[in-house]
């Protein structure tokens, strides 16, 4: 296939950076956005070009890449409003970053195999000028959980922790296990036996009487293009089984998610514990929009903020209720048209 001129690639990308220009200036919604209100479409459309590269649907990949190309070219120019960049900088950025991290192509280094790339691309970004330390370090805190998981464990691999099998992650994390039972105990030695009773629980309150939960929680998945499937299905049974949630509730007090490992005596004679236990049979279902994990993402970080003292609580509940409005906009926009 002949190459696309350079020259036409320049011409189009001039045309929808004007396209972006014009909407910025004339269009209300568009005035009103900033990069806060803005991203969450992003990830949305982020999201829908993933679908179709994994559909292998080349026409509406080529739309989404559209629909994500814009979005480059709307937040560039909010930087350029503000005097902190613009898209020829981003472009820049990128091309002396690539550059950079891929010194086995434009310098003398060396690599054999895609997985030696990835190891010197991740050593190459720990050294760069700027960047938060450590191994874990500017590991975004609102990914979403399968998608964290996965940056996590990539970069403790990057460091050589990593096992050939399941059997070794499982017997650490039995030892684990026995060293939080060990320290929690502890604790629990330590609190008078006169105060050991002086908490309790109750279900959540509703209009008239009990209220109902949004279902929510850590997914445990398994990554189609995984080399170790069988594996992880093991650890995924063994996280599951009532007993394994039995003992992760006596050693951390976590409750189980499984009616059936609600049986055991621990929990089933125990008041405090009874009252999650009535609570869970009223979860409902969270809400079918596209936006409702950012918004349960941003809930969580507002409710650390305000537990931390970090932020007022009517405050945050302020800006939490203004956030969520300016996020739902273009979705209440789309249902009006569709109406």
């Amino acid at each position: 296939m002949t190459p696309v001129p350079p020259e036409e690639i320049v011409e189009a990308l001039g045309r929808l950076d004007a396209i972006t220009r014009r909407l910025r200036r004339e269009c209300p919604w568009d005035r009103e956005q900033d990069e806060r209100t803005i991203v969450p479409h992003t990830l949305e459309e982020a999201y829908e070009l993933a679908d179709a590269a994994n559909r292998r649907d080349d026409a509406k990949l080529l739309d989404e890449l559209g629909d994500v190309l814009f979005q480059v070219h709307f937040l560039s120019l909010l930087l350029e409003e503000r005097g902190a960049g613009d898209l020829a900088q981003v472009a820049d950025h990128c091309r002396e970053k690539l550059i950079r991290r891929h010194p086995h192509v434009f310098g003398e280094a060396e690599a054999a195999s895609a997985g030696e790339v990835l190891a010197n691309w991740d050593k190459i970004k720990q050294q760069e000028p700027g960047r938060e330390q450590g191994l874990f370090g500017e590991v975004p805190e609102n990914l979403p959980s399968p998608l964290y998981a996965r940056k996590v464990q990539r970069r403790a691999a990057s460091s050589g922790f990593d096992f050939p099998g399941v059997e070794g992650p499982l017997q650490a994390l039995r030892d684990e296990l026995e060293e939080l039972a060990a320290a929690i105990g502890e604790f629990r030695r330590r609190l008078p036996a006169e105060r050991q009773s002086d908490w309790a629980a109750a279900p959540l309150p509703g209009p008239d009487g009990p209220g109902a939960s949004t279902a929510g929680g850590s997914s445990l998945v398994i990554f189609k293009g995984s080399r170790r499937k069988e594996a992880a299905w093991k650890l995924i049974s063994f996280l599951s089984e009532p007993e394994t949630m039995q003992r992760f509730h006596a050693l951390t007090g976590d409750l189980p998610p499984r009616r059936s490992a609600w049986r055991a005596p621990a929990l089933a004679n125990d008041p405090p514990s009874q009252a999650f236990a009535q609570q869970l049979e009223r979860v409902r279902a969270a809400p079918k929009i596209p936006e409702w994990e950012r918004i349960f993402q941003e809930m969580q970080l507002t409710a650390e903020r305000v537990v931390q003292g970090r932020q007022d609580a009517q405050a945050a509940c302020r800006e939490l209720d203004g956030w969520v409005d300016a996020l739902l906009e273009k979705r209440r926009w789309l249902l009006s048209r569709q109406a």
